[in-house]
């Protein structure tokens, strides 16, 4: 059918629509078993440190500079998932900056900005996303 992806796995087949793949409706199927991101957000990690947009997150929390943890609404499965972002300028956008994750729980992952020298930063757009099955 027209705007349906359909997934073939070895044992099951399934089909899903765009809401279902950014995490905008679950319909009546689960979403457990597909490996898409389990959570995502995009903030300000300056100053005040706000939540541009997010799916299953329930809040962000500012640790110190370039220090951030992001708590889930619903736990990930497994601790053992991947998580990745980005980070762009902050107040001073000469220099790059660093995205590193550091603990990951079912419940949150912290992550951290940096300069290229390893000076942690804020920065003014921080994207991570995580991915499990």
């Amino acid at each position: 059918q027209q705007g349906l992806l359909h997934i073939k796995h070895a044992t099951n087949s399934t089909q899903l629509s765009a809401k279902h793949i950014f995490g905008l409706s679950t319909g009546g199927i689960s979403i457990s078993a597909v490996p898409i991101a389990k959570a995502w957000i995009n903030f300000n990690g300056t100053s005040s440190v706000a939540i541009g947009n997010s799916y299953n997150v329930a809040s962000l929390t500012d640790n110190g500079a370039g220090d951030y943890t992001v708590n889930f609404a619903t736990d990930i499965t497994s601790a053992a998932y991947c998580a990745v972002g980005s980070s762009g300028a902050g107040a001073t956008p000469a220099h790059n900056k660093n995205l590193n994750v550091h603990t990951q729980a079912v419940g949150s992952v912290k992550v951290t900005t940096s300069t290229t020298d390893n000076v942690l930063t804020d920065c003014g757009t921080v994207n991570v996303a995580v991915f499990a099955l």
